[in-house]
Parts: structure tokens; C-alpha cells; sequence
């Protein structure tokens, strides 16, 4: 007996989707950040502040006395969630969720492109910001799965994203 089809729920990408994910994750000042314990390999995730590089590219700042920095040093595998749901069901509200590589930002001149955009969204971090421990890293996706609301998802690549 063969199997039942599935039906291909995603919808077609378009430049007004790719558009709206790039608005998503510019306008966002947090997402939550899942990376792999090196302990134990299994997932862990947390709440990050969230800003973009001059590429639109995600970036959050982290003190190395995190697990979530270990974390990314030892594996740098990692997706962020981004979107924040509304009152009523939280599955209808607009969300990405960006799988990829992190990355330290560490030439000086770049982390300062990277400082005052995060300054800029998150003024109050002004008072660790350059604390010893906190370092800067950006998010390089490979994919994105985009949810507009219910039966609009898209598969995204790092191409439609345009970063």
C-alpha cells in the first residue's frame, strides 16, 4: 500500500517575503538563542538582546561567563528565534527562526560598527558593554524557517535574506 502524499505546505518565497523577514529581524531587540552544550550535547536555549550589522546580519552581545559563549566556543552551531507573540494563540503571530554559524566579532574596527548599532537599540547596555567579559557575536544563517501566521511558511536561504 503506498503512502499518503504530503502536501508541500511551504509557500513560494518572493522578494515582499524576503523583504518582510529582513524588517523582522532588524526591528527586533531580542531573540532566543539555542546552541549545544558541550557537556552533554543536548540543546540549550536562552533570551539574548539582539541588534543587526551593517548587513542586517544578527549580532547579541554575551559574557564569557555564560555557557551559552563555552557553548559556542566549543560547537559554534547555533539558531536564534526571533519574533514576539501578541495576546490570544501565540502560533499566529510572525516569527523566524535563523539556523547557522556564530561567530566573535574581533577586528576593532567592525565591533565598533557592531557596538553602536547595539548601543543604538539598546542604550542601557552602556553600562557593561565594555566590560572585560562581554563580547560581541554575530549570527552567520545558512537557513531560515519564516511564519508569517497560520499556512504561510517559507524556507529561507541565506541569499533571501539577502546577508
Amino acid at each position: 500500500m503506498a503512502e499518503p502524499q504530503k502536501k508541500d505546505l511551504l509557500q513560494e518565497v518572493t522578494d515582499e517575503t524576503r523583504a518582510d523577514a529582513r524588517k523582522l529581524i532588524e526591528g527586533s531587540r531580542s531573540a532566543s538563542l539555542a546552541t549545544l552544550d558541550p557537556g552533554t550535547g543536548h540543546p540549550m536555549c536562552s533570551r539574548t538582546g539582539l541588534a543587526t550589522d551593517q548587513q542586517g546580519r544578527p549580532v547579541f552581545l554575551m559574557s564569557s561567563l555564560s555557557g551559552h559563549h563555552a557553548a559556542l566556543v566549543s560547537d559554534p552551531r547555533a539558531s536564534m528565534l526571533i519574533g514576539e507573540p501578541g495576546s490570544g494563540d501565540p502560533l499566529a503571530y510572525e516569527r523566524i527562526s535563523i539556523s547557522g554559524v556564530a561567530a566573535q566579532v574581533v577586528d576593532e574596527t567592525d565591533r565598533a560598527a557592531v557596538r553602536e548599532a547595539y548601543l543604538a537599540k539598546h542604550p542601557k547596555s552602556k553600562l557593561y558593554i565594555d566590560f572585560k567579559d562581554f563580547t560581541f557575536w554575530r549570527l552567520n544563517p545558512e537557513r531560515a524557517g519564516y511564519v508569517v501566521g497560520f499556512g504561510k511558511a517559507y524556507l529561507l536561504s541565506a541569499s533571501d535574506l539577502d546577508i
